[in-house]
């Protein structure tokens, strides 16, 4: 039996960071080019927040200068690719510590925010956050967004599965993807 063999894209470049903020600096700048082309292509920035350390070091160098002003906060749209299913103040939620580190520092309209409700019954979570996804990005059921589209392709299926590392907590989680040459991006560092 043979293996498959993948080739490499062709635009595909692997870079070696000597740290976390290392990451988090070229994670900032990729951003803000990312929200700079959408914007003037589509008129707006999507992106899907994560949580964790490094993306908690990225979104306070957002919130700060230099790239606190070359973001179009104005026409950024924040979703997040998975939460616990925790309250949204619970140290273990994923939103608060976006909230703490990103959302409070910045002048965003609620609108602007798509959280995943989990203080709500983890199946009713699941699904309102589908349904806002599918709002926002006018899907129908069972509709995924255009290849061709530079908008935030999500594959649109909100799923709860139980944590390994807190068994205790249940997470959501929204499978999201990067399409190739999108001009908008979901970022999980």
């Amino acid at each position: 039996m043979s293996t498959p063999t993948q080739k490499p894209a062709a635009n595909r470049e692997i870079k070696i960071f000597p740290d976390v903020n290392a990451i988090a600096k070229r994670a900032a700048e990729l951003i803000v080019e990312s929200a700079a082309s959408a914007v003037a292509q589509n008129g707006r920035f999507t992106i899907s927040l994560a949580g964790g350390s490094t993306p908690k070091t990225l979104y306070a160098l957002l919130a700060a200068e230099p790239h606190r002003s070359k973001m179009p906060w104005d026409k950024t749209y924040l979703f997040f690719g998975d939460e616990r299913h925790v309250p949204p103040d619970d140290p273990d939620s994923n939103y608060r510590m976006a909230k703490e580190s990103l959302i409070s520092k910045l002048s965003l309209k609620p609108d602007q925010i798509h959280r995943i409700h989990c203080e709500n019954p983890v199946e009713k979570a699941a699904q309102d956050y589908e349904q806002d996804l599918r709002t926002f990005f006018k899907l129908a059921p069972g509709q995924l967004p255009a290849s061709t589209s530079s908008s935030l392709a999500w594959a649109m299926k909100a799923t709860c599965f139980r944590s390994s590392r807190a068994p205790r907590l249940f997470k959501i989680m929204v499978a999201s993807c990067c399409q190739t040459g999108s001009a908008s991006c979901t970022l999980n560092v």
